[in-house]
């Protein structure tokens, strides 16, 4: 129960009610490092037993990116994916299994200028390749 006072605290701390779908998502968030999509968030929380619409969990998803709690991640046009990683960092994703690795990045280090930006909100920097567990299964 230590984890839902934990993630009660933090919807609090952002002024968000926490409801028991809001805190059951944010819950399955902090122990799914994977950058799940809302499908497979859906999926995995109705096999649990928890009755939710997808409607509901992408609405949530939603707000908790708006208030600071989860980072969208946008890979490509398609499905967006979620990530409880908030701070500026960079992904790896594997071409061949599909999986999304966190990887730390000094952004103030690349130095890199904007100038035509008034403010720049998220930092995002995606490299593609095959990982280890991949080539290792050749």
């Amino acid at each position: 129960m230590k984890e839902f006072d934990r993630v009660t605290a933090l919807l609090e701390a952002k002024g968000i009610k926490p409801s028991l779908q809001r805190l059951l998502l944010l819950h399955y968030m902090h122990n799914a490092h994977d950058h799940p999509t809302v499908e497979r968030i859906h999926a995995d929380l109705v096999k649990q037993g928890h009755s939710l619409s997808k409607a509901t969990v992408y609405n949530t998803l939603t707000l908790f990116v708006q208030n600071g709690l989860l980072r969208l991640v946008g890979l490509d046009h398609s499905e967006a994916r979620y990530d409880i990683l908030t701070c500026d960092h960079a992904h790896f994703v594997c071409e061949r299994c599909g999986a999304i690795y966190d990887v730390p990045v000094d952004f103030d280090q690349l130095n890199l200028q904007f100038p035509e930006a008034e403010q720049v909100r998220q930092r995002d920097i995606f490299y593609r390749g095959v990982c280890k567990r991949c080539t290792t299964q050749d």
